[in-house]
């Protein structure tokens, strides 16, 4: 074989490599390292952008280059055998070690070696060669446009309709996972990637603060009675009713009486410093809350049960606390929810969530036992099938429950046992979540002189 039938076969599989590895990357390019690159300033990240908004069209003109480049080989490979060897092999044998020769090209050098190697570097490659492929896009367009059309219309017939590209959740918590296995991602952040990808499967009724926690103040307070609840609670905004929970006119935020001058106050009205009120469904899911919040540009929403009352509040703070545990700040005074006391003795505060008790404890909970309650006060109520009474005791599933501690109708604390020993490994008291210390929540004329309630209304 002449030096130029050798230089000829090494274009051609040049060619076919860089089609295969370049189809190969842009397929596994990581579209955030080309934006990071892109945001940086870089050409080849613009670029490579480009090539990823469209890589449909882009892989069918990758890919029509390769069919192009390994026809134009076979022909050649027949003609330089044909040439060489055409006195001793009939013309069926000589064109059948023509396809033999490139197939094995083909495969070695034209598709195994470069698509390992593009694999590995799979966003390198595209970045560094994002020119030549986008040239490459720009000389098959015709025939890319026309396959294009074709294909859509084979599509229509059959009923199929082109779809975007979608990620799942799954997905989503799968390549955290590899990040925090390449040390990429550490725990805690992986943690808030679990939590704020089934934000939409998290409803508001979740994590709302019930309406019996509610600390709410009626429009007819004078001015001197507003400033002296807010110098007992503190809190930094409220809701606003007229006769009940059930008729909130709007929320007030306490920045505004920090506005007024001696002259505003002569006239000071209400109403006239509150803030629409956002109301919501129990069953909106805390995703689409989190974005109507946004757009309202509030932080507090009103949530409302099928009847029309109001059966809870929900704050930012809540929001923020799904995917980063409680948050407190200097004026929280804490106290235990669940401690662990002697001989497999619990003792739980009944605001607790049953999530919070199944994972101290390392108990399930069956579904069934779980239904239309949220806390540990709601299954001792379901447990018993009544308003128990202090001392009260029962078993249910795999606990044992006795009651503490009620006020008025409401079961304030628990003592709880596994009837067999709970798969919990922590020794001493557990501490799961803290409360504040106040053991009162109720609907208020005027706030009680108490600590304010973290997460409930910041």
């Amino acid at each position: 074989m002449a030096i130029t039938d050798f230089l000829v076969f090494s274009c051609i599989l040049t060619l076919n490599a860089f089609f295969c590895a370049s189809e190969t990357a842009l397929t596994g390019a990581s579209e955030a390292a080309a934006r990071s690159r892109a945001d940086s300033g870089s050409r080849r990240g613009k670029l490579l952008l480009k090539l990823l908004a469209d890589r449909p069209r882009v892989v069918t003109a990758l890919r029509i280059g390769q069919n192009i480049a390994g026809a134009v080989l076979a022909v050649y490979s027949s003609r330089v055998i044909d040439d060489t060897l055409g006195a001793q092999l009939s013309p069926v044998l000589s064109a059948l070690l023509a396809v033999a020769v490139s197939i094995l090209l083909l495969l070695v050098f034209g598709e195994v070696i470069p698509k390992t190697l593009a694999v590995r570097f799979a966003t390198p490659w595209a970045l560094f060669f994002s020119g030549p492929v986008f040239f490459t896009t720009l000389v098959f367009w015709p025939v890319t446009a026309v396959l294009g059309v074709a294909s859509n219309g084979i599509l229509r017939l059959v009923g199929k309709h082109e779809e975007g590209a979608t990620v799942s959740v799954d997905e989503i918590q799968t390549i955290a996972k590899m990040g925090q296995e390449m040390g990429v991602i550490d725990s805690m952040e992986m943690e808030i990637v679990q939590k704020a990808s089934v934000l939409n499967e998290t409803k508001v009724r979740d994590i709302m603060v019930p309406r019996t926690d509610i600390h709410a103040i009626p429009a007819r307070l004078t001015l001197a009675e507003l400033r002296q609840a807010f110098k007992r609670d503190l809190f930094s905004r409220t809701p606003v009713y007229l006769g009940d929970l059930d008729d909130i006119i709007g929320v007030l935020n306490f920045k505004e009486l920090l506005r007024l001058s001696p002259q505003d106050e002569a006239r000071y009205k209400l109403q006239d410093y509150l803030h629409p009120a956002l109301f919501v469904p129990e069953a909106m899911s805390v995703g689409v809350l989190l974005t109507k919040m946004r757009e309202r540009r509030t932080h507090m929403a009103i949530v409302i049960d099928e009847y029309g009352g109001t059966s809870g509040l929900v704050t930012f703070e809540d929001i923020v606390e799904v995917l980063v545990g409680r948050v407190e700040d200097e004026y929280d005074v804490t106290a235990k929810l669940i401690e662990r006391r002697e001989n497999g003795l619990w003792e739980v505060d009944g605001r607790l969530t049953l999530e919070e008790l199944e994972e101290t404890l390392g108990v399930t909970l069956g579904e069934s036992e779980k239904e239309g309650v949220t806390t540990a006060a709601g299954l001792a109520l379901k447990a018993f099938g009544k308003i128990p009474a202090e001392g009260d005791a029962t078993t249910f599933n795999k606990l044992s429950l006795k009651v503490t501690r009620m006020r008025d109708q409401r079961v304030r604390r628990l003592e709880l046992r596994c009837i067999e020993e709970c798969p919990a490994e922590t020794e001493g008291r557990v501490e799961v979540s803290d409360h504040p210390l106040s053991d009162e929540s109720a609907i208020m004329p005027l706030p009680r002189p108490q600590p304010p309630t973290s997460g409930s209304q910041p």
